[in-house]
């Protein structure tokens, strides 16, 4: 009975050996299916599209300054851009592990070799919430390069940070947590045009990354197919994001007057093509906890390209009304469009567990892990979908996939069609959202 004991077990880590636990101090990393390889591009820097030191414009689609520059000089006014790449490693790498900044481990291997034959893999860029990081969604960033995507994940410039790729940020985590409900807090009468540098700088990692992958030279030659892009994005980079595949920057317009009795109702107006400060290069987004009250209801006609929204239900306490939020956006998107809402996550709980932690807040191993594996799974389908160009995960992303993630998934919904553009955007719902005014 004791040797048939041993031979189950034995049988057991050999049949299933991804659902062996991490090293420690990484327990709440999901295990990618492949070795990952990291790097750190610190000396990359951009021109903003104005030229000065305060970035602001749209400008997602000018040139940045000479692709791949490493200057220890950069051009007068420039900004840095250090970049974190995740990418598909060879099994001969070393052991599997990764100390990013304090508390913060991860399954990859800085400087590994590159899986034999990787060429031509499809690109994710992406950008974190205000005053968080390139490294703030760790698991998330191994788990998509584990899955044969390159990943790359920028700082952005913003005014107040907790944390960095580099190091440690200057602002206290709750800082910072205080600063994103005054951006949330301020909806509708936000000024976009003061965060377009953040739509600069993903647009400036996408031409730096391409040139790398031009450049034989470079760690990354020959790796990066330019015509398969996607975008993740946390909070405000879902700001970022939506308005790089179509919403506005300016000003929303004023209201309309009242129409006569005898007035003809309003027809549908499509509009005469993409709008100039759109990035055609981005093929899909997966935005989670997004920053989604910027925008009047009818400007979400705007959008164009595929995006799946992600979000918590416990995001109350943290983002006011996001979960209202974030389902009534859907609603008004046109598509094609996905919504995945996790059981017990809020905004925090897309992060780090280190990062959860040091915000004060619960960090349930079994509840993060969980939804972090969730996270990573219907992430990797969507981009599967739209970006690598594997139609058959389309038959995986629908509602039939998420019953069977009933413990962790309260509410699926699909439109895997752009809809028609409608006279009106759908009524919000009550009392659960307020819709902004102006």
């Amino acid at each position: 009975m004791k040797r048939l004991t041993i031979w189950l077990v034995a049988t057991a880590a050999c049949i299933c050996p991804a659902t062996a636990r991490p090293a420690t101090g990484a327990r709440s990393v999901v295990v990618p299916r492949h070795r990952v390889g990291f790097l750190v591009f610190d000396k990359w820097n951009y021109l903003p599209a104005d030229g000065s030191e305060t970035p602001s414009g749209a400008g997602a689609n000018k040139p940045a300054p000479t692709p791949g520059e490493t200057s220890e000089e950069p051009p007068e006014g420039s900004k840095p851009l250090v970049t974190a790449v995740w990418y598909p490693a060879s099994k001969t790498s070393k052991r599997p592990f990764h100390e990013y900044a304090k508390g913060i481990t991860g399954l990859a291997t800085k400087g590994a070799l590159l899986l034999p034959g990787d060429m031509n893999r499809p690109l994710i860029v992406f950008s974190h919430d205000f005053g968080g990081s390139g490294i703030s969604a760790v698991y998330l960033m191994e788990y998509l390069a584990g899955c044969g995507y390159v990943v790359a994940a920028v700082d952005h410039n913003d005014r107040v940070s907790s944390l960095r790729i580099t190091g440690p940020g200057e602002t206290d985590p709750k800082t910072v947590i205080r600063y994103r409900s005054g951006i949330t807090r301020r909806g509708i009468k936000l000024n976009r045009k003061a965060y377009a540098y953040r739509r600069e700088e993903i647009s400036a990692v996408i031409d730096k990354m391409i040139a790398e992958s031009k450049d034989a030279n470079s760690p990354l030659a020959n790796m990066i197919d330019p015509k398969r892009i996607g975008v993740l994005a946390h909070g405000l980079g879902g700001f970022t994001t939506m308005t790089m595949m179509g919403m506005p920057l300016e000003p929303p317009p004023e209201e309309p007057p009242e129409p006569r009795p005898d007035a003809p109702p309003p027809q549908p107006v499509e509009p005469e093509g993409p709008p100039e400060h759109l990035e055609k290069r981005i093929k899909a987004a997966v935005v989670y906890s997004p920053s989604v009250a910027m925008w009047a209801p009818v400007e979400y006609f705007d959008h164009l390209g595929p995006i799946m929204i992600m979000y918590g239900q416990k995001e109350e306490r943290l983002r006011e009304q996001l979960p209202a939020r974030a389902a009534y956006t859907y609603e008004c998107l046109l598509g094609p469009k996905w919504s995945v809402e996790f059981i017990r996550a809020h905004g925090m709980t897309f992060c780090n567990t280190a990062t959860i932690r040091a915000a004060g807040l619960p960090s349930q191993a079994r509840t993060v892990y969980a939804v972090h594996r969730m996270i990573g799974q219907y992430a990797t389908l969507m981009f599967d979908l739209h970006v690598r160009g594997r139609m058959s995960a389309a038959s995986e992303l629908t509602a039939a996939r998420a019953k069977k993630d009933a413990t962790w998934v309260k509410s699926f919904k699909a439109e895997p069609k752009r809809i028609p553009r409608p006279a009106e955007p759908p009524p919000p719902p009550t009392p659960q959202y307020e819709q902004p005014k102006r």
